[in-house]
């Protein structure tokens, strides 16, 4: 009986691993393409794919890449459903000419050029040096 376990444990290890990587590459095929690819799907996954990828996305793929929403577009799409926000998006943004970072330079630069022109003009006006003492006469 003590020979059965052993032998039973390790066939059973082996057909674990055996159907592992199957099973991880079925599951993740919509995920692991739209991350490579830089949240774009190259190829047409089935309805049950997609479906499939939505529910098993590990949550750091769903937290830090678009690929939660590049599938479920594709899921809409093909099941003949409006994509929420594509009309919005279709219609355009009515965002800023200025890039954030270089609005943030520039402010950083105006507030810093203001402050050292007002201890400029301090200094200029006679207000930022020690009062002058009246001389003994």
């Amino acid at each position: 009986m003590s020979r059965i376990k052993p032998i039973l444990l390790v066939c059973m290890v082996l057909l674990a691993l055996a159907l592992l990587p199957s099973q991880a590459l079925a599951l993740a095929q919509p995920t692991s393409d739209c991350y490579k690819h830089n949240g774009q799907l190259t190829r047409h996954y089935s309805v049950a794919e997609l479906r499939r990828a939505l529910n098993t996305m590990p949550a750091d793929v769903k937290e830090y890449s678009g690929c939660y929403q590049v599938i479920e577009d594709q899921l809409f799409r093909q099941l003949g459903r409006p994509v929420p926000g594509a009309s919005q998006s279709s219609q355009g943004s009515a965002g800023s000419i200025i890039s954030t970072p270089l609005l943030v330079v520039l402010i950083v630069v105006v507030i810093g050029g203001g402050g050292l022109a007002y201890v400029a003009w301090r200094r200029g006006s006679g207000g930022g040096g020690t009062p002058p003492t009246a001389a003994a006469g």
